[in-house]
């Protein structure tokens, strides 16, 4: 499981380097609604299936288009992560959190939920408010988690922070307890105010939910190149998502662990 096709000299383009940038960046946005409209929404555990084997062939086309990942890779082994050890840990990532996907989508949402979504009769001021108050909670919860990863818990953080130059692929390198500490919060608060604060509102659940996926995801590309897009390259002390807050540097613990290397 060797990644030592995604590194390349230092002046050596990429084979697709026409693809990079905003055309992967469509093609990727097209995968990820894709799946989320069509292949988890219609065919379940099935679909999961056939939305895995997309995104693993999305995430192959980063590398064959832009040389952020083999960098990335080099970082990663000068800090002692060996490359079957990140092949696996993406490939964990990429399964457990469409899981999620399909369970909100497909079980909890239906296709009666994400059908809703087309008709302009469930669009008002309520949900709005439900989507904000969705959007705010999570983004309390991921910047709390991500903080505490930063300042307490730095050595489970390190793996995802090998990835300085953020693209695509960056949203699979993390050790697979990081992922989970980072993202279970904001989930898990959307379905405790689904079924608990908005009455199983369930196009409150799936917009809020389809969203804070696809943001998440777009914050690493490097196309869009976020906030979060530099909070990678200089692993500085901004651990919110949708808000630009910086915190105290000296606490940053992540930064101080990171072995550098000149690529």
């Amino acid at each position: 499981m060797s990644l030592q096709w995604t590194i390349r000299a230092k002046d050596e383009k990429p084979p697709l380097q026409f693809l990079q940038g905003f055309p992967l960046f469509v093609i990727s946005q097209i995968v990820v609604q894709t799946g989320h409209f069509v292949l988890l929404n219609y065919y379940g555990t099935f679909g999961l299936v056939l939305y895995s084997i997309l995104l693993a062939a999305n995430m192959a086309l980063d590398p064959l288009a832009s040389n952020s990942l083999g960098k990335n890779v080099e970082i990663l082994r000068a800090n002692g992560f060996t490359d079957g050890f990140v092949v696996v840990a993406m490939l964990v990532n990429l399964v457990s959190s469409q899981a999620l996907t399909l369970i909100v989508i497909n079980w909890i949402g239906g296709q009666d939920g994400m059908a809703s979504l087309w008709s302009s009769q469930v669009y008002n001021f309520q949900l709005l408010g439900r989507i904000l108050i969705n959007l705010g909670s999570t983004e309390v919860l991921f910047f709390l988690a991500h903080k505490f990863l930063h300042q307490v818990w730095p050595e489970i953080h390190v793996m995802h922070h090998c990835c300085k130059h953020s693209s695509w692929t960056t949203n699979l390198i993390f050790h697979p307890i990081d992922l989970a500490f980072e993202f279970g919060g904001p989930g898990a608060i959307l379905l405790l105010l689904h079924y608990f604060a908005w009455e199983q509102d369930k196009p409150a659940l799936l917009l809020s939910y389809m969203f804070v996926q696809t943001y998440y995801a777009i914050d690493h590309d490097e196309w869009t190149r976020t906030y979060h897009y530099e909070h990678h390259a200089k692993i500085d002390s901004v651990y919110t998502i949708y808000v630009h807050k910086r915190e105290d540097a000296k606490l940053n613990r992540v930064k101080k662990l990171i072995k550098s290397v000149s690529n």
